[in-house]
């Protein structure tokens, strides 16, 4: 078997539509079996030239799917799908503060937290995906939407007062600081966002030590959670 043919056989595996990530193909599966990088490449670039395979973005292949209406590229759904599946990844900005009904608020762009691609940042059409190399199962994943939302508070339009008051109430209420130290040691989020949280774990009587990542000396720019709690108190049927 040449290897066209052992190329053509790695890339047939892959369903319609399935994104193919042409460095990582290569150095998981082709590099092993002797091929080189400059013909893996140079077959690719042919295969496109001749629409058996298209391109997504750059290295990002795929088999387009054939309906009676045509060519049906991914879409948007298919792509953030593979960025986060299995633990890879999570939607963040927008996407994630209407999923938890912090606002009704949507931006035409999706943005993404992924450990599945290389480089800092890649954009596919509205989609941007950022390089975070963090473990993304479902504890982990809770206290990043927490910072994400603290850190963006005063960003976040429309923001529902009530709804955030019940929302970082909740996550007060199964705080685990192990977990956090893990997130804040490998993310770089700013302190006024860690002081933002210390104040909530505080208003609620919950024992924690993030004052170890924060200078008495300073003080930090964020809403206080009595603050908050009048806002929320404002709204009908508090």
């Amino acid at each position: 078997m040449n290897y066209c043919e052992i190329i053509k056989k790695e890339l047939n595996k892959h369903k319609t539509n399935e994104l193919i990530f042409a460095s990582k193909l290569f150095k998981d599966v082709l590099l092993n079996q002797k091929v080189s990088e400059h013909s893996f490449y140079k077959a690719l670039e042919r295969m496109y030239k001749n629409k058996e395979i298209d391109k997504l973005s750059k290295g990002i292949y795929y088999f387009p799917k054939n309906s009676k209406y045509g060519i049906v590229p991914p879409s948007d759904e298919e792509i953030i799908e593979t960025f986060t599946r299995s633990n890879k990844g999570m939607v963040i900005g927008y996407g994630l503060y209407n999923k938890l009904n912090l606002t009704t608020q949507i931006s035409k762009k999706t943005v993404i937290y992924s450990s599945k691609i290389e480089g800092e940042t890649k954009n596919i059409r509205n989609i941007e995906i950022k390089n975070v190399q963090v473990k993304f199962s479902k504890e982990y994943i809770e206290i990043i939407q927490m910072l994400e939302v603290l850190q963006n508070y005063y960003k976040i339009q429309d923001l529902n007062n009530k709804v955030f008051y019940n929302y970082v109430k909740g996550f007060s209420d199964h705080y685990n600081e192990k977990l956090t130290d893990y997130v804040i040691e490998k993310m770089n989020y700013k302190k006024s966002t860690i002081s933002f949280l210390n104040n909530i774990l505080n208003y609620f009587s919950v024992d924690n030590h993030l004052d170890k990542y924060l200078s008495s000396l300073s003080k930090y720019n964020h809403r206080s959670m009595e603050e908050i709690y009048e806002l929320a108190q404002a709204r009908e049927g508090f």
